[in-house]
């Protein structure tokens, strides 16, 4: 059901609809098997991925759809009944099967990295990087940060900055090199 509110201001009249998406009036194109074939895609996307963000090396935004803005004109999905309900779907399952791809590699690559002449100033450079497979979006790359030391007046010392940027640069060569391997799997 759609609601509708008018405001008048100085002379003008503005009519706003209120509920967002309607409720198809005819029967739904989906059924309990194209539901549960969905929410196991769902299901596999989150595990993905939780598998990128157990890493370590990023954390993981959300699966990226390169569809028109018309198709999620819903709340972040296609408005039900709607013309973009199937090239959403057929559209999220072949990114999910390309993140699915992505999440192995990282897991086979990550552990035969080293930080080789990475900085951390490379950095976005990385996700520049991961962000041209138009796949996962939102992504940032996880910083490690220096604790603070009694004996360097409740500061971080050097040795622990020099430290933190060590690891930091080693996730930048990380994420260069889970690129590199998803290039090279044909992502």
């Amino acid at each position: 059901m759609r609601k509708t509110m008018r405001f008048a201001t100085g002379g003008l009249v503005f009519t706003l609809g209120l509920g967002g998406c309607s409720t198809p009036t005819s029967a739904p194109a989906s059924g309990p098997t194209v539901e549960a074939t969905r929410r196991a895609l769902d299901t596999q996307v989150d595990q993905d991925l939780s598998r990128l963000n157990e890493l370590q090396v990023i954390t993981s935004g959300r699966l990226l759809v390169d569809l028109p803005a018309e198709d999620t004109a819903c709340y972040g999905v296609p408005c039900p009944g709607s013309s973009w309900v199937q090239p959403y779907w057929d559209e999220r399952a072949h990114q999910a099967d390309r993140l699915h791809k992505l999440a192995d590699v990282a897991a086979a690559t990550v552990s035969n990295v080293t930080r080789g002449d990475h900085t951390k100033s490379e950095a976005d450079a990385a996700l520049a990087a991961l962000n041209a497979l138009h796949l996962v979006q939102g992504a940032s790359l996880v910083e490690a940060q220096p604790a603070n030391s009694l004996n360097c007046y409740n500061l971080p010392c050097p040795s622990d900055i020099a430290a933190a940027d060590d690891a930091t640069a080693l996730h930048v060569a990380e994420v260069f090199a889970i690129v590199d391997a998803a290039k090279r799997s044909g992502l």
